[in-house]
């Protein structure tokens, strides 16, 4: 089955750049399917959980796409993890036509589309995760805290499970965490950005129980503060931390 999900930041990306009209409906759907074909493929033999966090995406600084006699690319990046690299997309006919994204009479069996430029071994054989060791004490910390498969410690998810079921427990924390935010990256714009900066943070699951918030600690060593703040609550029991959240974690 093809994963789409692959191909919609770089849709996303161009539109954003050229207009909602630069690419039709018609060219984006060939366009999609033979790039997810093609992305599939090239990462099929990395981990699940590295594919989990790649796709691809338009341009590279270079915001533009270019036809000539013979085929037609724009500039495109892979991401795979932190790892970014840098090519093009080709498209081309077998009639010889030159297609431009506007077009909406698109034949799919006479345009081809490709990857070109990319470093397709190292891709394919480079080892993308690796655990980063626990970064923050937890010596102040009332509740349980656990972490696993933490890859990425500025990106993360957490899940709090509440002593008690209570339906207004998840809001509570979620609003101290954005008031923790701001307040932090207050403090450090006084100081030159010397504590580094919270990115965001956003609530992925709320029940009676529970919360899952996913957050980007950006350049901030913020996380035992953070957990620290939460605690003065007294709502919670147990913090799992994760870079991959379980699959009920999210439906």
């Amino acid at each position: 089955m093809i994963n789409l999900k692959y191909t919609q930041n770089f849709f996303r990306e161009f539109t954003l750049i050229h207009g909602e009209n630069a690419i039709s409906p018609q060219f984006q759907k060939v366009m999609e399917h033979y790039l997810a074909m093609e992305f599939q493929e090239l990462i099929s033999s990395l981990s699940e959980k590295v594919r989990l966090v790649s796709y691809f995406g338009y341009g590279n600084n270079a915001y533009h796409y270019i036809h000539s006699d013979v085929l037609s690319y724009c500039s495109c990046y892979i991401q795979i993890v932190t790892n970014t690299y840098y090519g093009q997309i080709v498209w081309q006919s077998v009639s010889g036509r030159i297609y431009v994204p506007t077009d909406i009479d698109i034949d799919p069996e006479d345009v081809i589309f490709l990857f070109s430029g990319f470093p397709e071994e190292e891709i394919k054989s480079t080892q993308f995760l690796k655990k980063v060791k626990p970064w923050f004490e937890t010596t102040n910390i009332n509740f349980e805290v656990e972490t696993e498969d933490v890859y990425f410690a500025d990106s993360t998810y957490l899940h709090f499970s509440f002593h008690e079921a209570n339906p207004t427990t998840a809001s509570q924390i979620e609003y101290l965490i954005g008031e923790f935010i701001v307040e932090w990256n207050e403090k450090s714009e006084q100081q030159q950005r010397r504590k580094g900066l919270i990115h965001n943070a956003s609530a992925v699951k709320r029940t009676d129980t529970t919360l899952v918030i996913y957050i980007d600690m950006g350049s901030a060593n913020a996380m035992p503060q953070l957990l620290e703040a939460v605690d003065t609550l007294g709502v919670v029991q147990k913090v799992e931390i994760t870079s991959f959240p379980k699959k009920e974690w999210t439906m």
